[in-house]
């Protein structure tokens, strides 16, 4: 089961003796597996990348309806507060949520914060913004860096293709069927927290910032002047 089950069902059958694995709910119980993707992990890479390539000023898009979404959220928070890159760059959050119409509408307000890179909370956002930012005449990556997340198809279709955080599917299969097997009705009572980490898949869609020049120039979008500001390197 996922977190996004309701919270009743997720907490009977955590108090049963049936074995259960949950993906991000750290749900505890007596046959109990959590597993959990290391968000905070995807969060460093991704901000790390577009640091490396010369950003200062970078912005989440983020979301708030589905659990993992709040997981990103709390994550790039984290980071925010913690992470040494924090001390050097302008790290600034943005709400949405997780749709393409979200990504795509929500760029005029997100520029006002005038990031030279981004960071959408799934691919599906990242190409809705990216969508609304080659509208406004911006080139990817040339004025902006994108980047989306959890590695679907939409990241390989786009164009340019999307850097994005990939999650193993796969791997999170793989380790339910095993706990469920390993924690079955005649084993010992066992409750285990397995943590998945994340991939950094660099592709088209990021690049370091333009040349101060293009400080000066501005691009409008509806009825906001955009400045395609970029950090002098």
């Amino acid at each position: 089961m996922t977190a996004e089950q309701d919270d009743p069902a997720i907490i009977l059958l955590s108090d049963s003796n049936v074995p259960c694995v949950f993906l991000d709910s750290r749900q505890p119980g007596p046959r109990v597996t959590n597993i959990f993707v290391d968000y905070q992990q995807g969060i460093h890479h991704a901000i790390e990348h577009v640091f490396d390539l010369g950003h200062r000023r970078i912005t989440f898009i983020c979301g708030n309806r589905v659990v993992a979404a709040r997981h990103r959220r709390q994550a790039f928070v984290k980071v925010m507060k913690d992470h040494r890159i924090s001390q050097f760059a302008t790290l600034s959050m943005f709400d949405g949520d997780f749709t393409f119409q979200a990504g795509r509408a929500e760029i005029g307000r997100l520029f006002e914060l005038c990031p030279t890179a981004i960071i959408a909370a799934n691919d599906t956002v990242a190409a809705g913004a990216l969508r609304a930012l080659k509208r406004a005449g911006l080139r990817i990556p040339g004025d902006v860096s994108l980047i989306g997340w959890d590695d679907t198809v939409i990241a390989s279709l786009t164009d340019p293709t999307l850097t994005t955080i990939a999650i193993p599917r796969g791997q999170i299969g793989r380790a339910a069927v095993d706990a469920l097997l390993a924690n079955g009705v005649s084993q010992p009572l066992v409750s285990r927290e397995i943590k998945i980490p994340t991939r950094l898949i660099v592709r088209q869609s990021t690049g370091p910032p333009a040349e101060s020049k293009a400080a000066s120039s501005t691009t409008t979008f509806g009825p906001i002047s955009l400045v395609a500001a970029t950090v002098q390197r």
